[in-house]
């Protein structure tokens, strides 16, 4: 097989199980073995849309994570994409839960995050009413994030309450930060997300002001 090898300042986990059992429940062969030598094996689908698909997954020492498979993108845009993850990569921050893993496996680009149990804020605010407290709390750790991710020259591009998550410790956290390969610094091309085309800063600031209407 094809594919770059893990990007430099990335964290790279154990050797990987060997699936190649018929699978179902939306995994396929072909993903397992995509993922196979980067130390994951995908568990379930949890969900797909036209130009990504978004698996469970868990490594050698039974720690879970969730791996996006991203298509549709031409090889310069791979090529920006993992820039801005690189540098997302060394980013340790309570707000956000930054990519630890990505490379290119023919044209599409896979990227692996920690997965956290906590739910995303539209699926909270569903099922719950939050005070204007908690409210103010959460808008205060988007933001503190943000400015994290804006420090080091990306923008996330696609925020929406569906990528930030609320963990059980009340602290919410962004996910997904700079996928659509939009950066504050170099210009590069942006890509297309299901959340629509990326942006800048204003936009991302605008974004959590729209979350936070609730």
């Amino acid at each position: 097989r094809g594919g770059a090898p893990a990007l430099p300042a990335l964290r790279v986990p154990p050797p990987g199980l060997r699936v190649k059992d018929p699978m179902s429940g939306g995994l396929h062969e072909r993903d397992q073995l995509e993922v196979e030598g980067h130390g994951v094996v995908l568990l379930v689908l949890l969900g797909s849309t036209a130009t990504s698909r978004t698996w469970l997954a868990a490594d050698a020492a039974g720690a879970l994570h969730v791996v996006r498979r991203l298509i549709g993108r031409g090889e310069t845009e791979r090529a920006s994409l993992l820039s801005t993850l690189s540098r997302l990569a060394q980013l340790r921050h309570p707000g956000l839960l930054s990519p630890e893993l990505a490379w290119v496996e023919g044209t599409a680009v896979w990227v692996v995050r920690p997965h956290d149990p906590g739910v995303s804020l539209r699926r909270l605010t569903a099922v719950a009413g939050l005070d204007p407290r908690h409210v103010a709390a959460i808008g205060g750790d988007v933001l503190d994030g943000l400015a994290a991710v804006h420090a080091v020259g990306v923008a996330h591009g696609a925020l929406h309450p569906g990528n930030i998550l609320v963990g059980v410790d009340g602290r919410a956290r962004v996910v997904d930060m700079g996928l659509s390969a939009s950066t504050t610094g170099d210009g590069g091309p942006d890509g297309v997300d299901e959340a629509g085309p990326g942006g800048g800063i204003g936009d991302d600031i605008e974004a959590v002001a729209a979350a936070l209407r609730i």
